[in-house]
């Protein structure tokens, strides 16, 4: 996830090395992010001028790691690159005229071609839809799974509206993750159903320096615009929207080592980006790391 400490790049963009800064090609494309031997290295997120967004992972200029790419209208990439090209895990959406919430191909690739079919599976299995006794159960939102974490960040970084870049202090935050079993009706022949689906919210509350927020996605469930990833290793919110902090914030926490990954890319007037890492431990006696 996008993450970044490092110190704001020069003035002159000339000698961008170990550094967070912002370039704009002769083209209209924009790159915001780290940089590394005066190339795109580490996390950012890139802009081209056809309005294609790719956030993510870089490595000497390529799209390298985890990220999200999206032809504006047309498809969408979440999953894993090397050398800018879909390797990995990962799964492609079609643009349905409103979201891109058709899955085309899920699975694994290599150098950009589809190999197999693999779902990515949730870490809590989903209940049996159209379970009578469930599905009564489940009018309302069940929570399933309830993990409060404490977290200490690293100094972070605010880039704004007009590219001058403020420091996020050291501090300590607090997470809240819930899982929830929900059941949504429908009628098939005139018959009334459940599907029973799975929903995660996220808040983090921190000092007064930046808002405390809350975000809500939906468990691998591709129609939902907001999707959350939940297996052994780790929890990610991709692209998600936040209740008070307006824009798509992407939130990492590594399961096993405890790392925390934010960025936010905001829509408020002032803020741009807000990106910052830090290490968690839980607190509730609960199985987390």
């Amino acid at each position: 996830m996008f993450a970044s400490d490092l110190p704001a790049c020069p003035p002159s963009g000339y000698e961008n090395h170990n550094c967070f800064g912002t370039y704009v090609s002769s083209g209209g494309s924009k790159y915001v992010g780290e940089w590394k031997d005066n190339k795109m290295h580490g996390q950012g997120s890139y802009t081209m001028s056809s309005g294609g967004t790719y956030i993510g992972g870089f490595k000497a200029d390529k799209w390298h790691g985890h990220g999200t790419w999206t032809a504006v209208k047309k498809f969408k990439y979440v999953g894993e690159w090397k050398d800018s090209k879909r390797h990995g895990q990962g799964t492609l959406y079609q643009y349905d005229g409103e979201t891109y919430s058709t899955i085309l191909q899920e699975g694994v690739w290599k150098n950009n071609e589809f190999q197999y079919t693999q779902k990515l599976n949730p870490l809590i299995k989903k209940t049996p839809s159209n379970s009578t006794t469930t599905a009564t159960a489940l009018t309302k939102d069940i929570e399933i799974l309830d993990l409060r974490l404490r977290c200490k960040t690293k100094p972070g970084m605010i880039m704004n509206k007009d590219s001058s870049i403020s420091q996020m202090p050291e501090q300590e935050v607090f997470i809240t993750l819930k899982l929830f079993d929900l059941a949504e009706p429908f009628q098939t022949d005139g018959v009334a159903k459940f599907q029973i689906t799975q929903k995660a919210s996220i808040s983090i509350e921190g000092d007064a320096f930046y808002t405390t927020h809350e975000m809500v996605g939906h468990v691998g469930d591709a129609t939902k615009p907001n999707l959350i990833t939940i297996d052994e290793e780790k929890f990610s919110f991709i692209n998600a929207q936040s209740k008070y902090s307006p824009g798509n914030w992407m939130i990492n926490i590594d399961r096993i080592t405890g790392l925390l990954g934010v960025m936010g890319m905001s829509t408020s007037s002032m803020v741009q980006m807000v990106t910052y890492d830090g290490k968690c431990t839980k607190i509730k006696n609960k199985k987390m790391f």
